[in-house]
């Protein structure tokens, strides 16, 4: 591989390859929770998005870290293990309202302090004021809407391949 695609003298792809690689190293740490449990992170994190009164599927795809073309399989394999239930919508059965049942709130409480747990520890190494930057600057990011678009061209420009 190329060097120059492993270390970037630009700051913005410095810092988005170390957000992407501590983001990883966080992710696998916490993820031995779930596994640990028989699940993965996007069935947790999609679990614990079901309000108690329940959620339509296409909300809770928008609202979960699940891929919002994955959330219908999540939505499955929870089912399948009985950690919720689909139910038609009072008023219009077009719409799919999911629940989450006694079993699936009892592996929320069950998961959450050891979730919270390795969390913290994986946040051991920043100060209060830090953490506080931190959220601050992720926050930020996070407001983009969506990823630039490219340029329009106009009909006769051709791109610039320099």
């Amino acid at each position: 591989m190329d060097d120059r695609f492993d270390t970037s003298g630009d700051p913005s792809v410095a810092a988005f390859r170390r957000l992407m690689r501590t983001s990883l190293r966080i992710k696998r740490s916490v993820g031995t929770v779930f596994h640990q449990a028989g699940m993965t992170g996007a069935q947790f994190f999609t679990l614990i998005r079901i309000p108690d009164e329940g959620i339509p599927i296409t909300k809770l795809a928008a609202r979960s870290w699940a891929d919002p073309g994955n959330a219908s399989g999540v939505v499955d394999r929870l089912e399948r293990e009985g950690l919720v239930v689909r139910r038609p919508a009072t008023g219009d059965r077009r719409v799919v309202v999911v629940h989450a049942t006694a079993a699936g709130r009892q592996r929320i409480n069950d998961l959450w302090p050891e979730y919270e747990r390795r969390v913290r520890r994986a946040m051991e190494p920043l100060t209060g004021g830090e953490l506080n930057d931190l959220n601050t600057l992720l926050e930020k990011l996070s407001e983009l809407e969506k990823p630039s678009e490219p340029e329009k061209l106009s009909d006769n420009e051709e791109p610039n391949r320099a």
